[in-house]
C-alpha cells in the first residue's frame, strides 16, 4: 500500500531524488527551474466555483416543463456498500496543470496563479487581494455573489413591524443596544452556486438511494436516510430536492472576548459528506452575519430575551425570503444543466440556546403569519449534535461524579480525588489521546476541547471504578457505549437497536447522580439523547451535520476576516467585504484554470474501501545503532530473548515441531541486530480512508518509558489444514531486523498477556501477563503478524510489589484492555459487565421532583449547559 514516490517532472532535471511532500517538490521546482524563492507559494492550492446566476424571472412553479434529471440508480446489491468514488487520478498537481503556461489562458502563467494562491493562503489585506489579481493579470470573475447590509432593522422596529417585539420597551432597548444591522447574501443565488460547483459535478446527489450490505440497510449520509425519500415522495415528479443545511453559532472575534460575531453558514446535503465539510474544497459558504444583540444591563430583564428572539426571527425571515414560496425553482446544477429544484431544510445545526431561538420555545405562541414566512424551519429540522449535547451531558456527569465521590467517602473524599488524579497521570499514552497530568475531573481542566473530553471518557472508569458504587460505574459504562454507537461512521438497524439499548440502560442507572445534579438530570440535552436514533435514520451519521464543522469554519469566515478590520465602525461589513474579495479571488483562479480544481480534487480525494478488511503494509522507523542479542538478553525485561529467537527460527522458519535442545536450534547469521523504535501499520478504515496505526517501543518517550500493546495473528503451524486465525495480546518490547541464511526478517519481540474472562465493573476485558509460561511469556513474531495496536491500562486496584521482569516502577496483577480508546477494540470487545438488580437495596431510584414548567431558557441554565466551557478543537 505504499504510495508512488514524488519526483520532479521536469526533463533533464539535475536532481534525481524523491521528495517526501508536495511542498518539498514545489520548493525544488521554484528554486531550480523557475529561479524563485521557495516561499512564494502555499502548501495547497485553493479552489473556487464558477457561478452563473439565473434571473428571478425564470422562476417557475411546479407545472410541467422541460428540465433535465440525471438519474442516480439505487440498485445497490445486497453484498456491497456503494460509496462516492473519486474518478480522478491522484497525480501530482504540477503534472495535471503543466509548468509552462495556463492551457485555458495562454497569457497567464501558472507561476502567476501560484502567486495568487499564496496571497489567499497567507491572508493579505483587502486592498492587497485586489492588487494580486491585477499583478497576476487575472480577469476578475464578475458574476460573484456580493453581501448586502440591511440597516433598516431599527426602522422596522420603530414602526412596530417586527413581530413579537415588546414595543413598550422599544425606547430603552434602542438607547442601550444601539443599531443592529444584518449582513447577508442571497440564499437562492448561493445555493445555486454550490449546486453547480464544478468540483462536485460527478458526485452531487440528485435522488436518494437505499444503501444495503448483506441485505441490511445502511445509513451513512443524507442520500441514504429516510428524510430525503419522504420529501421526494411529496415533491413534483422529476424534481430534485435541494437539501439546505444551515449552521449558526455565535463566536468571539477578539482575544479579550469583548467583540463577537454571529455567522450562519450554508451547505448542501446533495454534496457528499466527505466533500462538503472540507475547507479546501469550499463546500461550506458564509451566508450572513446576524446582528449581535447583547447588554449586561438588560440581560436579566424578562423582555430582553423576547426582544432578541424577535430580531433573530425577523433577520432569519429576511434571509430565507427568496424561498418563501412552496414551489419548484429552475436552477443551474451539475455540468451547467438546468434542473427543477425544490428547496427543503435538511438540517439546522446550532447549540441549545440557538435551538430555542429558532423554535421560539416549545410553549411560546407565535403569530401564524410569521410561521408561514419561515415555513420550513420545523422542529424536526433541529438536529442533534455531538459537541454540545454529548459533550455537555458527559461534562455534567463528570461534575456529578466528583460530587458523588466527595459525598460517598466523607472525610477521605479529597484524598481519593488526589489518588484518582494521580492514576490519570499514569495512564499509558495511546495514539492521539490527551494526557491528564493535572487531574481527571472537570474542575482540574482548563478550557477543555471536545477532543479532550472524549479522551477523558476513555480513562475515567479505569481510574475510579473501585471508589464508586456499582450503579455509578454501570451508568457511565452505558453512556460511553451510547456515545461510541452514536458517533459511528455508519449505522445499521442492528447498531441503532444496540444504541437504544445502551441509552435505556443509562437512563435506568442514572438516578445515582440525581441528587448531585442542580437540575436533577432533568435538562434538555439529557432528553435530546432520545432523538439520536431518529435523526440517524432520517439524515445519516451525525458527523454529517455536527457543529464541529461550523466551529472550524469560524477560522476561515470569522477569525481571519476580523483581523483585517479596524474594529471601530461597521466591522461586520468589513468582514463581509473581505470574505467577498477572498471568494472573488477563488472564483477568478478556478475560472482561469479548471485544472487547478482537478488537481486539488485529486489531492483531497477519499480512497475507496478495499475488498479485504485488513490490507496491511508497514514501515519501521527511528533506527538505533546495531545492538548485540547477547547484550540485550542481560536486561531484566528481555532475559532469555536469545533462546526465544532461536526457537522462532526453528519452528516458524524451519518448520520443525519436535522438541530439541536450545543448543541444536538454528541461530542468526550475525549477533548484531538493527533495532527500531516505531512500527507504522497502514490500513483502510470502514469509509475507505487511510489509517496510520503507530506502535512505539521507546525507552524514553517524552520523559517516560513507552512500550505499546498490540494484537497478534497466528495460525496453527502444526496442522496445515487448520485455517483458523488465532489472536493474542502482547506488549511490544523490541522491533528489530535480523539476518538468517542471508535473508532479512522484520521481527517483533513481545510479552504475551492472556484474557482472564472475568467480570469487571468497568466492562473492560481483564488481562494478566503470562509470567508463568516459558521465558516469562516472551515470544517472537514477524511484523506482518501485528494486526493493530490496543490500549492496555493497569487495574489500579490490583497494585503489587514491583517486578523487574515487567520493567515498570508500578506493577499490577491485572490489566484492562481499554476498548473505549479505539473503535476497532470497542466493536470486538470481550468485556463482561456485572448485573445490578433494580430490587436490590443498594439500587438508587428516581426521586419525585416537582416540575414548575418554567421558561425554557431558565431550564436550560440550571446545570445542563455544561458545554459552555468546551472549546472547539481548532481554537
Amino acid at each position: 500500500m505504499e504510495e508512488e514516490p514524488i519526483r520532479c517532472h521536469y526533463q533533464n532535471c539535475p536532481s534525481n531524488r524523491t521528495y517526501g511532500s508536495t511542498w518539498a517538490l514545489r520548493s525544488h521546482i521554484l528554486a531550480t527551474h523557475l529561479k524563485q524563492p521557495s516561499h512564494v507559494i502555499s502548501a495547497s492550492p485553493p479552489i473556487m466555483e464558477s457561478f452563473e446566476s439565473v434571473s428571478p424571472e425564470e422562476e417557475t412553479s411546479a407545472e410541467p416543463m422541460e428540465f433535465i434529471m440525471e438519474g442516480e440508480e439505487s440498485s445497490d446489491s445486497d453484498n456491497e456498500t456503494h460509496y462516492c468514488e473519486e474518478p480522478f487520478r491522484k497525480d501530482h498537481w504540477f503534472e495535471a496543470v503543466g509548468l509552462d503556461s495556463n492551457p485555458k489562458d495562454p497569457g497567464v502563467s501558472n507561476l502567476e496563479l501560484m502567486v495568487a494562491e499564496f496571497a489567499l493562503d497567507c491572508g493579505l489585506s483587502q486592498e492587497r487581494l485586489v492588487e494580486i489579481i491585477k499583478i497576476a493579470r487575472l480577469t476578475p470573475f464578475q458574476d460573484d455573489i456580493q453581501f448586502t447590509t440591511f440597516d433598516s432593522v431599527i426602522r422596522k422596529l420603530s414602526e412596530g413591524q417586527i413581530p413579537d417585539f415588546p414595543q413598550e420597551n422599544k425606547e430603552q432597548f434602542l438607547a442601550v443596544v444601539g443599531q443592529p444591522s444584518l449582513v447577508y447574501r442571497d440564499i437562492r443565488d448561493l445555493a445555486e452556486k454550490l449546486f453547480s460547483h464544478p468540483l462536485f459535478d460527478d458526485v452531487t446527489r440528485l435522488v436518494p438511494s437505499t444503501v444495503t450490505r448483506n441485505g441490511e440497510r445502511v445509513y451513512s449520509d443524507f442520500y441514504s436516510g429516510q428524510w430525503w425519500h419522504e420529501i421526494q415522495e411529496i415533491s413534483p415528479p422529476g424534481s430534485v430536492i435541494l437539501g439546505l443545511m444551515l449552521a449558526s453559532d455565535k463566536t468571539v472575534i477578539t482575544g479579550n472576548n469583548r467583540d463577537s460575531a454571529w455567522p450562519i453558514y450554508l451547505k448542501l446535503a446533495n454534496t457528499p459528506l466527505e466533500y462538503r465539510s472540507k475547507d479546501t474544497l469550499h463546500g461550506t459558504r458564509l451566508l450572513a452575519y446576524f446582528p449581535v444583540v447583547e447588554s449586561k444591563m438588560l440581560a436579566k430583564k424578562p423582555w430582553f430575551s423576547v426582544a432578541k428572539k424577535a430580531i433573530f426571527h425577523y433577520c432569519l425571515d429576511k434571509i430565507l425570503a427568496p424561498f418563501k414560496k412552496y414551489t419548484a425553482y429552475k436552477m443551474k446544477g451539475p455540468e451547467n444543466k438546468m434542473y427543477m429544484c425544490v428547496p427543503a431544510l435538511a438540517a439546522y445545526t446550532a447549540d441549545l440556546q440557538e435551538h430555542l431561538s429558532v423554535t421560539h420555545g416549545q410553549r411560546r405562541k407565535v403569530k401564524k403569519k410569521y410561521l408561514q414566512a419561515i415555513r420550513f424551519i420545523k422542529c424536526s429540522s433541529i438536529v442533534v449534535d455531538d459537541l454540545h449535547q454529548l459533550g455537555g451531558v458527559y461534562t455534567h456527569l463528570l461534575k456529578c461524579l466528583d460530587a458523588l465521590i466527595l459525598d460517598y467517602h466523607g472525610s477521605r473524599g479529597n484524598s481519593i480525588i488526589e489518588e484518582i488524579n494521580m492514576r490519570a497521570s499514569e495512564i499509558p499514552a495511546y495514539q492521539n489521546h490527551r494526557k491528564f497530568n493535572n487531574g481527571a475531573f472537570y474542575r482540574f481542566l482548563r478550557n477543555p476541547t471536545y477532543t479532550e473530553m472524549r479522551s477523558n471518557m476513555t480513562i475515567i472508569l479505569p481510574c475510579c471504578h473501585d471508589y464508586i458504587p456499582l450503579q455509578a460505574a454501570l451508568c457511565l459504562r452505558h453512556f460511553l457505549d451510547f456515545t461510541m454507537h452514536a458517533t459511528a461512521k455508519e449505522h445499521t438497524e442492528q447498531s441503532l437497536l444496540e444504541m437504544q439499548e445502551s441509552l435505556d440502560a443509562y437512563y435506568i442507572y442514572s438516578p445515582v447522580f440525581q441528587k448531585y445534579s442542580k437540575s436533577g438530570l432533568n435538562f434538555p440535552k439529557n432528553h435530546m439523547l432520545q432523538k439520536y436514533a431518529d435523526d440517524i435514520r432520517s439524515r445519516g451519521v451525525i458527523s454529517g451535520y455536527s457543529t464541529t464543522s461550523s466551529e472550524h469554519q469560524h477560522i476561515i469566515d470569522v477569525k481571519k476576516p476580523a483581523k483585517r478590520t479596524n474594529r471601530r465602525f461597521d466591522s461586520l461589513s468589513q468582514m463581509a467585504n473581505f470574505v467577498y474579495k477572498k471568494d472573488l479571488l477563488f472564483d477568478t483562479i478556478i475560472n482561469q484554470s479548471n485544472e487547478f480544481a482537478t488537481a486539488i480534487r485529486a489531492e483531497e480525494s477519499i480512497r475507496k474501501i478495499t475488498t479485504k478488511r485488513y490490507e496491511l503494509s508497514y514501515t519501521m522507523t527511528s533506527p538505533t545503532t546495531p545492538q548485540m542479542v547477547s547484550a540485550l538478553k542481560t536486561k531484566a525485561t528481555l532475559h532469555g530473548c536469545d533462546k526465544v529467537i532461536r526457537s522462532f527460527l526453528d519452528v516458524a522458519i524451519e518448520k520443525r515441531f519436535t522438541s530439541v535442545a536450545a543448543r541444536n536450534m538454528p541461530q542468526l547469521d550475525d549477533d548484531n541486530v538493527k533495532v527500531y523504535q516505531t512500527l507504522t501499520i497502514m490500513d483502510n478504515d470502514t469509509n475507505g480512508t487511510i489509517v496510520n496505526d503507530k506502535i512505539r517501543t521507546h525507552d524514553q518517550f517524552h520523559g517516560r518509558e513507552r512500550k505499546d500493546f498490540a494484537v497478534f495473528q497466528s495460525r496453527n503451524l502444526r496442522d496445515p489444514s487448520d485455517k483458523y486465525i488465532y489472536e493474542s495480546y502482547g506488549q511490544v518490547l523490541l522491533l528489530f531486523q535480523a539476518t538468517y541464511k542471508g535473508k532479512e526478517y522484520d521481527l517483533v519481540l513481545a510479552r504475551r498477556y492472556k484474557s482472564l474472562n472475568e467480570v469487571h465493573k468497568t466492562g473492560l476485558e481483564v488481562l494478566s501477563p503470562c509470567l508463568e509460561e516459558n521465558y516469562k511469556g516472551l515470544f517472537v513474531a514477524q511484523v506482518n503478524q501485528v494486526k493493530r495496536s490496543i490500549h492496555v491500562v493497569p487495574d489500579f486496584s490490583t497494585k503489587t510489589l514491583p517486578n523487574p521482569v515487567l520493567g515498570s516502577k508500578n506493577t499490577y496483577k491485572k490489566y484492562l484492555l481499554n476498548h473505549d480508546s479505539d473503535r476497532f477494540s470497542w466493536s470486538s470487545s470481550n468485556g463482561k459487565l456485572p448485573k445490578l438488580n433494580e430490587t436490590s437495596t443498594d439500587f438508587v431510584h428516581w426521586e419525585t421532583v416537582e416540575n414548575n414548567h418554567g421558561d425554557d431558557e431558565e431550564e436550560a441554565s440550571q446545570g445542563e449547559d455544561d458545554d459552555s466551557d468546551i472549546c472547539a478543537d481548532d481554537y
